[in-house]
């Protein structure tokens, strides 16, 4: 399956339960059980080695949508806890995934991919941005090559 494939794919487990999302995508695709976390999931490819982090957007919950504000708001969306978790949920798969590392997210997770994008500058990472919401107040855009705006 094409590596961007699995990042929708991943991106649309991210909104299920981590108990209820598919163990296995296109059948070469495992979820890591232990980086399955609540607003995040990993898929890892066994035969390649590829691996795909998908960050989940805004959700159903008043702290999704408060942070939506607060971030319309010019607030800095790294100094909000829904980026902190993010961010120590990538540290993680940064740690266990040496290489062939994708990071797909969509609207509030893709603004915070970009976050982690600009903050981290890997080389072995790519970040894939799914419906990015409007950046009118947010920082700069990342303009790199390792980065896909997919709207």
């Amino acid at each position: 399956m094409p590596y961007k494939n699995v990042d929708a794919l991943a991106n649309d487990e991210v909104y299920k339960r981590p108990n209820k999302r598919k163990t296995t995508l296109d059948r070469i695709w495992d979820i890591d059980e232990y980086l399955n976390k609540a607003r995040s999931v990993v898929y890892i490819n066994r035969r390649t080695g590829q691996s795909v982090m998908a960050i989940r957007g805004t959700g159903a919950s008043a702290r999704d949508v408060v942070t939506d504000v607060r971030m319309g708001l010019g607030q800095d969306l790294t100094k909000m806890s829904r980026f902190r978790e993010a961010e120590s949920n990538y540290l993680e798969f940064v740690k266990k995934y040496r290489y062939n590392r994708r990071v797909a997210g969509h609207s509030l997770g893709s603004a915070i991919g970009q976050d982690i994008a600009r903050k981290y500058h890997s080389r072995e990472d790519r970040f894939i941005l799914f419906n990015k919401p409007h950046t009118a107040f947010m920082a700069p855009e990342v303009t790199d090559r390792r980065v896909s705006d997919i709207r």
